[in-house]
């Protein structure tokens, strides 16, 4: 976006920009044009963008400014300022209910306010959770037949939206124009109860996916160390792009993570190097940690509990522990 300014400090003050660095280094007369360092406040944090600025002795004319929330995302820990997840990946069986109950319990163990929001029809995560939905969820939000706030229900494991065999029509139920922003205009109005909302997919990408995508601030992409996983993945890049140009332009990729994994699997080591490529392609990363595979898992979704209720010491739930951490420190650098 261009803006035309000679009051150019006043300018940046009101769209949260630091004027300092930028007026030592043009009031040089001999500079036309450059791109500058500035610090930027964006919502809860301080990062650095680059602006580039054309000047003609002296006097600012114009500056370019960037899409800064897309290109460096935070999230605001205090209320009023929820951070929304997606956890999402068109295939099956790689992890997501898990990786969904496990952030949730993680999160308020550290102290956060958190809602699950069930999406996929099967109800996994809404089982896991010991939820009684007692006819109120998450297609009736999308439906608009209730407030996303009548439809909470609050168990051991946490707050949870349940999901359902419902949802499996929503593509027949869904089709009013503006369909894409049903949730997350029904999330709007819990901002001020939550920190974060963790939202679990379907292995599809049918409307619920699309609706969890213009929902939610950034994307989560759990998957296996196999070729099938890898073109869940390549898939899930082709529905982003027209969903952050038509419903939600600061949508991010937080990264993937590669669950179940096997690091003595000669295969699991090749396969990963190819996921590091295309992560670069979509502009993320593989998550340094990884998820290794674990009976204790399975244990506590039988049993209805998150894996730090279940089994704190097991190697699994020092993994999701770890993810957890790095998911949080990458927020903040």
């Amino acid at each position: 976006m261009i803006f035309q300014s000679t009051n150019f400090s006043n300018e940046l003050t009101s769209k949260g920009l630091f004027w300092g660095a930028a007026e030592q280094v043009f009031s040089d007369r001999k500079f036309v044009h450059g791109t500058v360092k500035l610090l930027y406040k964006c919502v809860c944090k301080y990062v650095y963008v680059y602006v580039d600025i054309f000047s003609e002795r002296g006097i600012i004319l114009s500056y370019t400014f960037p899409q800064t929330e897309a290109r460096y995302p935070c999230v605001c820990e205090r209320r009023g300022h929820m951070h929304i997840y997606g956890v999402i990946n068109q295939k099956g069986g790689v992890g997501k209910t898990t990786t969904v109950s496990a952030l949730a319990g993680g999160l308020r163990r550290r102290g956060k306010n958190v809602l699950a929001v069930d999406l996929d029809p099967q109800g996994n995560l809404t089982y896991s959770f010991g939820a009684e939905p007692d006819g109120k969820n998450a297609l009736g939000v999308l439906t608009g037949d209730i407030k996303a706030s009548e439809a909470v229900v609050r168990t051991e494991q946490g707050d949870i939206i349940p999901g359902g065999r419902a949802l499996s029509g929503a593509d027949a139920f869904i089709t009013d124009t503006g369909k894409e922003y049903r949730l997350r205009e029904a999330l709007s109005e819990l901002e001020t109860g939550y920190d974060v909302i963790i939202i679990d997919t379907p292995p599809a990408l049918g409307i619920l996916t699309v609706n969890a995508l213009t929902a939610c601030r950034s994307v989560i992409i759990p998957a296996q160390a196999d070729i099938y996983s890898l073109q869940g993945i390549e898939q899930l890049g082709e529905t982003l792009t027209p969903v952050k140009k038509y419903c939600n332009s600061g949508l991010y990729i937080e990264g993937i993570l590669l669950t179940r994994y096997n690091p003595r699997a000669v295969l699991s080591r090749d396969i990963v190097s190819y996921m590091e490529q295309m992560a670069e392609k979509m502009g993320t990363k593989v998550f340094e940690t990884k998820i290794r595979e674990a009976v204790s898992i399975r244990e506590a979704q039988m049993l209805r509990q998150d894996i730090f209720g279940y089994a704190a010491k097991s190697n699994v739930a020092a993994d999701y522990g770890a993810f957890i951490d790095e998911l949080l420190k990458r927020r903040y650098e």
